[in-house]
C-alpha cells in the first residue's frame, strides 16, 4: 500500500484466514489514524493483556446494533480496521488507557463467540493506492479544502488542529479528513470499505466540499452558492 501503513500483518499468511480479537465501537478507524481507548470492562482487558502479551492487534468494528458497553456482543459492519497497540497506560484495578494506530482494513468472514469478547475469522482487503495525473491533482485541491473546513470549525470552537501537519500521501489525507469530518460514522463507514485510491479522494473530496457548503450556510444563510462568504470553495 502506501508508506504509512503495514503491506501485511507481519505474522499472517496471505490467502489465509486469522483469528483477531474484536473490539465493537461508535467509532470508525482507518488506517494510518491514532485511536486512544479506556478500557474498563473485564473482557477488554483480557482481550487487550491477550494483544499485549502476543504483540498482535485487534480489529474495531462499527456497531450496527446494541450497545458498546455491557450486554452481549452487538451486530458489527464486516469491514474494519486492525488496531496496532504503541502505548499503554496502566490504571487502577487492572483498568488501562491505550494508545494506537490502525494499519490494514480488515473483512470478518465468521463470528465466533467462545470467548468472554468478540472474535472474527478476518482476511486483509487489498488496496490498490495507484493515481493518475488528475487523481493526484485531486489530492491536492483536497488539501485545501481540508485547510478551508478545519479553519471553520476552529473558528466556530469545535477543533484545533495543526494545519502544517496534514500528510503529503494523498490515501492518508483522504483518511484524515473523513476522520476529521463532523459527520455520522455511517457516513464515513463507505469510505473504509473502498478498495482503491481513486475512488476513495473522489468521494472523500465531495463529501469535504458537501460539508463546507453546509457550514456556509450555517454561518450565514444569506450567503449565495456563487459567493466566496467566509471561506472559498477551493
Amino acid at each position: 500500500m502506501t508508506g504509512f501503513t503495514a503491506i501485511g500483518f507481519g505474522w499472517y499468511d496471505p490467502g489465509h484466514m486469522l483469528e483477531m480479537p474484536l473490539f465493537p465501537l461508535n467509532t470508525v478507524l482507518f488506517p494510518g489514524m491514532p485511536v486512544h481507548l479506556h478500557i474498563f470492562e473485564e473482557r477488554y482487558k483480557k482481550m487487550i493483556n491477550l494483544c499485549i502479551a502476543e504483540e498482535k492487534p485487534f480489529g474495531i468494528v462499527l456497531i450496527k446494533s446494541g450497545l458498546e458497553v455491557g450486554g452481549g456482543a452487538p451486530e458489527t459492519h464486516s469491514v474494519g480496521c486492525a488496531a496496532y497497540i504503541e502505548q499503554v497506560q496502566p490504571l487502577r484495578d487492572g483498568r488501562m488507557d491505550i494508545a494506537g494506530i490502525g494499519r490494514e482494513r480488515i473483512i470478518i468472514r465468521e463470528y465466533l463467540h467462545d470467548r468472554p469478547y468478540l472474535v472474527g475469522k478476518v482476511e486483509q482487503l487489498d488496496f490498490d493506492p495507484e493515481l493518475n495525473k488528475d487523481e493526484k491533482i485531486k489530492g491536492w485541491y483536497l488539501k485545501k479544502l481540508l485547510k478551508n473546513y478545519l479553519n471553520v470549525l476552529a473558528t466556530l470552537g469545535n477543533m484545533e488542529v495543526n494545519l502544517d501537519e496534514l500528510p503529503k500521501d494523498p490515501v492518508e489525507l483522504a483518511y484524515l479528513a473523513t476522520t476529521l469530518l463532523q459527520v455520522p460514522n455511517l457516513q464515513k463507514q463507505p469510505m473504509l470499505e473502498i478498495n482503491d485510491g481513486a475512488t476513495l479522494i473522489t468521494k472523500v473530496y465531495e463529501k469535504t466540499r458537501q460539508e463546507i457548503s453546509i457550514l456556509r450556510n450555517m454561518l450565514d444563510p444569506a450567503i449565495s452558492p456563487n459567493q466566496d462568504g467566509p471561506f472559498s470553495m477551493n
